[in-house]
């Protein structure tokens, strides 16, 4: 009698095993929210894993269409592409936010970093179209006078250097109060130094190399390069004459002939230290005014 017991208790303990629902389905269904799902979009966005935040919040979006974190759903998932180096996506998704919410909260912010988006791929005239609707639609917006900075880095990475000048006058004229007013200011001063610094003169290196090897690169300020080019074209030169002087021509032709190639190296590469040095001076600057303007995100 007592096992029969305990084989009715065994046998109503397994059926009502059978009938509870699973618990791991019953949290899920519990604790699976659009607020969950933002959180850990979110948490993976601040970890810097991109595509795992996107994933969450594409499923928020499918799963909640109408949710309250819908707009920000879109825009973060415009700024995880963005900061994932996926460019033409982050574009994408930021003209699908403003798509979506035509008058939302992000209208400004999304031109801003489509625009920059745009930026990083060199399709300037579509970055420059989206830096403009900021200017021109929400001109009262702190995203205005980071356009125009955006604008003023695109006319320097085309070396427009009279437009970036435009660019930043007008960030100091209209925003006077704002961050970017300072940066432009300092800016300012190094594009005007760009235009005022000294150069030196390609042609004038070549011709001072023709006459004295070497000293094309000395005025260069390549100094190493400049006394090997006249100690190796000092020694050619003179195993040339010195073979003249002895009426040894044959082996004048092949000294000289040896030389020759070295002494119109040493001009014409004389001008490219001069032309190097330009450059060189040219992108001191320009890192400068990167390191105040470029904008992060």
């Amino acid at each position: 009698m007592k096992n029969n017991s305990l084989t009715w208790l065994f046998l109503i303990a397994a059926a009502m095993l059978l009938q509870a629902p699973d618990s791991q389905a019953v949290e899920r269904e519990l604790t699976l929210s659009d607020e969950v799902l933002f959180r850990t979009g979110h948490a993976f966005q601040n970890e810097r894993e991109y595509y795992r935040a996107i994933t969450e919040y594409k499923r928020l979006l499918i799963l909640f269409p109408e949710s309250d974190k819908a707009e920000d759903a879109y825009f973060n998932i415009g700024m995880a592409y963005l900061k994932g180096e996926e460019y033409e996506s982050a574009a994408t998704a930021f003209g699908s936010l403003r798509q979506k919410f035509p008058e939302g909260k992000y209208a400004a912010q999304s031109h801003l970093y489509e625009g920059l988006s745009y930026r990083k791929l060199k399709k300037y005239k579509e970055a420059v179209g989206q830096f403009d609707m900021i200017t021109e639609t929400f001109s009262h917006e702190g995203e205005a006078p980071k356009a125009l900075v955006a604008k003023s880095l695109i006319a320097l990475e085309v070396n427009d250097l009279a437009r970036m000048k435009s660019e930043l006058e007008r960030i100091i004229r209209e925003y006077p109060d704002h961050n970017e007013s300072h940066n432009a200011g300092r800016s300012l001063a190094l594009a005007q130094s760009l235009e005022q610094r000294p150069k030196k003169s390609t042609v004038l290196a070549g011709s001072m190399s023709a006459i004295l090897p070497g000293s094309g690169y000395l005025y260069a300020g390549n100094y190493g390069d400049g006394l090997m080019a006249f100690f190796v074209n000092t020694l050619f030169i003179a195993g040339t004459v010195t073979a003249v002087n002895q009426h040894n021509y044959p082996t004048a032709y092949i000294v000289g002939g040896f030389g020759l190639p070295f002494y119109i190296g040493n001009i014409y590469g004389s001008a490219n230290a001069a032309r190097k040095w330009n450059l060189a001076a040219r992108k001191d600057v320009e890192g400068r005014i990167y390191s105040l303007l470029e904008l992060h995100y």
